[in-house]
């Protein structure tokens, strides 16, 4: 549970009284216990008073305990929009997402509580084989990460992807490259050095984005060097959202002016001064105003919404 007066809330679908009262049902048809966990600073009497009255269900159970011992009992998670949402995701337990959220489309989103039980036998009941989150979860991270401007961190977050690609020997392109001269991205990512962390890959040219941000490392062993960076892109704009902005970041600073998309004229190219450190650089991408799925049409494919890049070269002044 989130606090009442949390400002998730404002991006809440469902109040949490609803989203039990939806839940609770196909927990008593199938025989699952409907675990409650209070937040720890919530000290709002109304919703103590609430969950009094929940106590005397079999399958519901409230209670304060540690929400890491929670997870590792849990089959799926259900959440508004909070941190915890994200932290049962990288234990790999299914989460039902009931708010507007970054990482949102890593879970199964809610937009209509009655369809609530299908979506829960679904995952649950299935008897299919269950997808990892994983995957996409470290693409996530690798993603929001990689813009830092802390260089302690970056080093960190290098150390422990490379180390996990190593181990699985499935995603060498996680592992930052040389600084190339170019670098052209089709059928997601050109070769095995350079991945776009938060992109995702479809069989169309260029390397698709369906979040908000999106990052690129690179190591530079030489000395600092001012280059020109240039980048074509391409913006899938729709009618009710004509113009799409994003920033471009250099290893967590922004750099040039917003770079931007029509409907009338999508792809463009930009170019920027950047300066290249000794070690690891990064370039980011993060859009100012992304599109969420619910406020497209529902004709429209929310994959190819928001940002393709094609082509970057780094050159010297």
């Amino acid at each position: 549970m989130q606090r009442p007066q949390d400002e998730t809330g404002i991006f809440a679908r469902y109040t949490t009284e609803e989203i039990i009262a939806a839940a609770l049902p196909w927990c008593r048809a199938n025989n699952y216990k409907l675990v409650i966990k209070q937040h720890p600073y919530c000290t709002s009497w109304r919703t103590a008073d609430w969950i009094k009255t929940l106590t005397d269900d079999p399958h519901l159970i409230v209670t304060t305990g540690d929400v890491v011992k929670i997870f590792s009992k849990a089959k799926a998670v259900l959440t508004i929009s909070s941190s915890v949402g994200f932290e049962a995701l990288l234990r790999d337990v299914p989460v039902f997402c009931f708010g507007a959220s970054e990482y949102g489309y890593l879970t199964h989103e809610v937009f209509d509580l009655n369809n609530l039980g299908e979506m829960l036998t679904e995952i649950l009941l299935s008897g299919k084989e269950k997808q990892s989150s994983l995957p996409g979860v470290y693409d996530f991270a690798a993603a929001h990460l990689y813009d830092t401007a802390d260089e302690a961190d970056i080093a960190d977050l290098y150390q422990a992807i490379k180390s996990y690609s190593l181990k699985t020997g499935t995603h060498l392109g996680w592992m930052p490259g040389e600084l190339p001269p170019e670098i052209d991205f089709r059928e997601g990512y050109n070769g095995e050095n350079y991945l776009l962390h938060g992109f995702s890959t479809l069989d169309n040219p260029g390397v698709p984005s369906n979040q908000s941000r999106a990052s690129l490392a690179f190591e530079h062993h030489g000395e600092m060097e001012i280059k020109t960076l240039s980048i074509a892109y391409t913006v899938y704009a729709v009618a009710q959202h004509p113009i799409m902005y994003f920033s471009i970041l250099w290893n967590g600073q922004p750099v040039g002016p917003w770079a931007s998309g029509t409907v009338e004229e999508p792809s463009r190219k930009v170019e920027v001064p950047v300066p290249v450190q000794p070690g690891i650089n990064t370039l980011s991408f993060m859009f100012v105003n992304p599109i969420q799925p619910a406020d497209l049409p529902t004709d429209f494919d929310v994959r190819l919404r928001g940002f393709v890049l094609h082509h970057i070269a780094f050159s010297d002044e």
